[in-house]
């Protein structure tokens, strides 16, 4: 799958997604540069942040000096879908009398079908001046996290809202925290 979404293509969807949660998403998105449809499964794999931002600086649209922060974001984002969207999990210190509880939630929701088969979508997107790479997950949502809210890096709350905001120019969180959004400088 690592090498299916390094390909120049500018969609490619997992085989085994749930196909019945696709309608949460409009694909295809117009305008979009690159648009990667995988499972909670491939998302958990190591390396998809660095195919994902490796498509990006292999067809120009990124600059390779830009790469590392980019993967450190996306891997933050991928990792809030994931953990905090597609498996339902709240955060780990909810987990604080039983940490290694966290790890076995993990590899039991990964394991079930309704969980692990659950989308997360992975655009990069160009507009005037930004090149935009935006998280869409098929969760629930977070109140904590109200709808079309921009964060600068001083007022956020999260280790990983704080990484990306450190490594992405801007970060916004929409559809009440389903989708995040990055911008970069474009090539």
């Amino acid at each position: 799958m690592l090498d299916m979404l390094r390909r120049p293509q500018w969609i490619v969807i997992d085989p085994e997604v749930d196909a019945s949660l696709l309608s949460l998403f409009s694909l295809p998105v117009r305008g979009a540069l690159y648009t990667a449809v995988i499972t909670a499964r491939t998302a958990y794999m190591p390396g998809v942040a660095g195919a994902v931002v490796g498509w990006a600086v292999d067809n120009g649209h990124l600059a390779v000096q830009d790469e590392s922060a980019a993967r450190t974001a996306l891997s933050e984002a991928i990792a809030n879908s994931l953990f905090h969207g597609s498996l339902g999990l709240t955060g780990m210190d909810s987990y604080s009398a039983d940490p290694d509880g966290y790890f076995e939630d993990i590899a039991a929701r990964l394991n079930d079908e309704a969980y692990g088969a659950s989308p997360i979508v992975i655009r990069w997107r160009r507009t005037p001046g930004r090149l935009w790479l935006h998280v869409e997950d098929a969760g629930r949502g977070g109140p904590e996290i109200r709808s079309s809210q921009t964060h600068s890096r001083r007022h956020l709350a999260g280790r990983g809202r704080n990484v990306m905001a450190a490594m992405a120019g801007v970060v916004r969180y929409t559809l009440n925290g389903r989708r995040t959004s990055m911008g970069f400088s474009h090539v």
